[in-house]
């Protein structure tokens, strides 16, 4: 069930746990209390009624805020769209999905000489780094084989 998955700790050393729900296709998260997990919650990939939203999830990435344990930053691959995501979690809530890299492209076409759209598979092995306030997301365009920050 877990493909991929992050692991980061808060500053007490309690490990925070993403991961790809492949079966369903959602991005999950669970917390370790102290005395075992919580239950995991769904952060994207199914809406509260508990309609799919689409294949999310993929190469996730998590970092724990270090100035509150409760804030956690998230990329992570939309396989459905082939594009890179970013969320924040406050207290087991996620915010509103930012896209990171929407994989589009403009080439040349070989044939016209004109430029056209090209939709590259984007968001490969996601890594988040935390720089004060600042978030930085190392990632792949698979299409290309190109290393993205």
């Amino acid at each position: 069930m877990g493909v991929t998955s992050s692991v980061a700790r808060t500053s007490d050393g309690r490990p925070v746990v993403v991961y790809y729900d492949s079966v369903n296709g959602n991005l999950k998260a669970a917390e370790f209390n102290g005395t075992e997990f919580d239950a995991p919650i769904i952060l994207d990939g199914e809406d509260d009624q508990g309609a799919d939203t689409g294949n999310v999830g993929l190469f996730p990435s998590i970092k724990v805020d270090p100035s509150d344990d409760s804030l956690w930053h998230i990329s992570y691959m939309d396989a459905g769209l082939r594009r890179l995501l970013y969320m924040q979690v406050a207290s087991g809530e996620a915010s509103q999905i930012e896209v990171v890299d929407h994989g589009l492209r403009e080439e040349i076409n070989d044939i016209t000489g004109l430029p056209m759209p090209v939709s590259h598979m984007v968001g490969f092995d996601s890594k988040i780094v935390l720089a004060g306030r600042k978030v930085f997301i190392a990632y792949q365009d698979s299409t290309t084989h190109e290393l993205r920050w």
